[in-house]
């Protein structure tokens, strides 16, 4: 009786803690105390501008169901005071004064990104690599098979638990295709989108393959300085980087000369996977484990 009493006048009760915050909003680790699970919880300020990929984001990613797909829970919307460092957006929807809507998605909480993994290695692993990258491979087909191009792969959108699984995330800027039709309006990120996004130009599932190429480039190699990695990924989208082959089509100028995801498995099986895969994946972790 005392859990009724304490939870009967709430619809759920979490305790939040800001893990990650940008153009997109905030993301918050956040533990259920009903439930006593934690979920992430990304809270998007609806405005007029952002209203069409947080509402996208969450239709998409409420029809996927992989292992490395981030998992969907729950979606609602809150009204709530106007965040201060907010207080600029010239197209919120307010739902009065200084009240505003925003969007919460309800999450699979994964303890780590790509990101983090590349800045806290200090050597290449062979299994960690052909590890990552086949999960990787893996969320990406099943997400083209479901007639979805992502168009916004970059490390920072790919998510690893402790337990070394990937999962691929962030479907804001994600559209459905039919008929294999392309796409326009989205430019991708800086560093990973193919040159037809940066024109503004029609994209299809090979834009995801090129950055897909830009995310292998950066595990095959190590940088010692933010402004290092850039050269090396820039040196690459112009065709001056010396790296394997396989690499060099996917990131060509060209998206009909970028191979497809079966043709990157079968060719990556004759120099990468060829190794025994027997590793503890969680002492990657060295900061937190």
């Amino acid at each position: 009786m005392n859990i009724i009493k304490k939870y009967k006048n709430t619809r759920s009760e979490y305790d939040y803690e800001l893990v990650a915050e940008g153009g997109f909003g905030k993301v918050y680790k956040s533990f259920n105390k009903i439930d006593e699970n934690t979920y992430a919880i990304k809270k998007t300020l609806i405005t007029k501008s952002s209203l069409k990929y947080a509402l996208r984001e969450v239709r998409i990613l409420s029809r996927l169901n992989h292992e490395n797909i981030v998992r969907y829970y729950n979606s609602w919307i809150e009204v709530d005071d106007l965040d201060n460092e907010l207080d600029t957006c010239n197209d919120v929807i307010f739902f009065k004064k200084n009240i505003c809507y925003f969007l919460h998605l309800q999450m699979e909480f994964c303890d780590y990104n790509l990101r983090n993994y590349l800045e806290l290695r200090n050597e290449i692993s062979v299994n960690h690599l052909k590890s990552i990258f086949s999960q990787i491979l893996n969320g990406l087909d099943y997400i083209h098979s479901k007639n979805i191009v992502h168009r916004d792969i970059k490390p920072d959108n790919i998510l690893i638990t402790k337990s070394f699984v990937v999962k691929i995330t962030d479907f804001g800027f994600g559209k459905m295709i039919k008929n294999d039709e392309e796409m326009t309006t989205y430019t991708g990120s800086a560093l990973y989108a193919s040159p037809e996004q940066e024109e503004g130009g029609e994209t299809s599932y090979k834009s995801d393959i090129y950055s897909l190429g830009i995310v292998c480039f950066e595990l095959m190699n190590l940088f010692s300085t933010q402004m290092e990695r850039n050269i090396e990924i820039n040196k690459l989208r112009r065709g001056e980087s010396d790296t394997i082959n396989l690499i060099q089509n996917m990131v060509s100028i060209i998206p009909d000369e970028r191979p497809n995801i079966f043709q990157i498995r079968e060719r990556l099986s004759t120099w990468l996977f060829c190794r025994d895969l027997s590793i503890k994946y969680t002492s990657i972790w060295t900061k937190d484990s």
